[in-house]
């Protein structure tokens, strides 16, 4: 991404090092006081532009060394039809059209997984993506612990294999945040059209299953990652929940960072045609849309991660994501509103004798130029930024620099 860059770049970190560390090393090169005081005023100017940037950065105060540990930890979470499994079901590609924020200082691979992420590559991809990417809704019963492990390793860097991230990730259905996080009581799940009494309680028993399974995965979560849609609204319901559960998890201890990704993106650039990549993909207007949904429509959610990040210990992120994406070579959202999904197909209205009409749903183009013209933007980012601690040149935001 061409976007500014929060702070100064790594070549200038590493020539204000080149400094003497002391004044008695500057003077032991030469003689000449002229040159001492040249070289004192340079080590000082590059300790305090070193020390300014820490102060521009949070994310290195509050996020400590790095990789945190050999495995992290993530829970995924989201209200009903928020992209959480869409998310998954880009992560492969994201990697392979290097379509994500990092893509020229670091090599990004996705190295394996495990049979539930594998669900999202090859062939399980590969039949998602002829339907537009349309993912079925998870069901209040249904979850998923996909695993995938990425490896992630500077450009810059000596040759060799990068240190390798293991991410556990669990999703579920978006109707478990109607459960509280911070004790074991459970509320009934929601079993209306049940054909029978019997019926009700087999779903009610999955609900609890699911709702024990997200609960163990907290305990040993570093990270949770909250899909919020930004491109469609939410209902009144959803936010309530959502903010609550926000309110619980800063409780945890174990919990270190929040990361919220504004899914569906790609929908608000529908008004500027071909231009959609390059208006959306400004660091200033993704500042501008997302502090206006926390300081508007979803306002209560903005509360909760307010009261989150003054926990000692934690932070708050936030960054717009799309799995769908803009289209390569043209800019325009890669989105077909007539079938809500991936423009991989277009709908042609034909006169037929006798006056009527016939609609003929025919490929928009073939299917390797729909997976060229496929490219997830930035789904990667809060992957990368959970491993790495770097933000520079993203536009992931603190809530300070959205103005909450």
């Amino acid at each position: 991404m061409d976007e500014p860059k929060d702070s100064g770049t790594d070549a200038e970190t590493a020539g204000a090092t080149k400094a003497p560390d002391t004044a008695e090393a500057a003077g032991a090169k030469g003689g000449n006081p002229a040159s001492w005081l040249e070289d004192l005023r340079r080590f000082w100017g590059g300790f305090l532009r070193r020390f300014l940037r820490r102060l521009a950065r949070p994310d290195e105060k509050m996020f400590g060394q790095y990789p945190l540990s050999p495995t992290a930890g993530c829970v995924v979470l989201g209200p009903v039809s928020s992209g959480k499994t869409a998310l998954f079901c880009s992560l492969d590609r994201c990697a392979e059209a290097h379509s994500h924020s990092y893509q020229d200082r670091y090599e990004v691979d996705i190295t394996g997984g495990n049979p539930a992420f594998d669900k999202f590559r090859g062939r399980g991809l590969e039949t998602l993506f002829a339907t537009g990417l349309v993912v079925p809704a998870t069901q209040p019963h249904e979850l998923d612990n996909p695993e995938l492990r990425m490896e992630v390793r500077r450009k810059d860097a000596p040759p060799g294999r990068g240190p390798a991230m293991t991410f556990g990730s669990f999703d579920a259905s978006g109707g478990l945040l109607e459960y509280r996080t911070d004790a074991d009581s459970l509320r009934s799940t929601d079993a209306t059209g049940a054909a029978s009494a019997a019926d009700q309680a087999a779903d009610e028993r999955a609900g609890k299953v699911a709702h024990y399974t997200l609960l163990e995965h907290l305990l040993g979560a570093e990270s949770v990652l909250f899909c919020v849609p930004l491109g469609q609204g939410t209902k009144v319901g959803e936010r309530h929940d959502i903010a609550q559960r926000i309110y619980e998890l800063s409780e945890r201890p174990n919990l270190r960072r929040l990361v919220v990704c504004f899914t569906m993106y790609e929908k608000l650039g529908r008004s500027y045609g071909r231009r959609a990549f390059r208006e959306l993909a400004r660091r200033d207007t993704a500042r501008a849309l997302m502090a206006e949904t926390l300081g508007g429509r979803d306002h209560g959610i903005g509360k909760a991660l307010k009261l989150f990040e003054q926990t000692p210990g934690k932070s708050v992120w936030c960054i717009p994501i799309s799995t769908y994406g803009f289209v390569a070579g043209n800019g325009g959202i890669n989105y077909d509103p007539a079938n809500q999904s991936l423009l991989v197909r277009c709908a042609r209205v034909e006169q037929v004798a006798g006056g009527g009409t016939r609609t003929i749903v025919e490929p928009y183009y073939s299917r390797e130029t729909a997976w060229e013209y496929w490219r997830p933007f930035c789904t990667l980012d809060p992957f990368v930024f959970i491993a790495t601690g770097d933000r520079e040149g993203t536009l992931i935001h603190s809530l300070e620099e959205l103005g909450l």
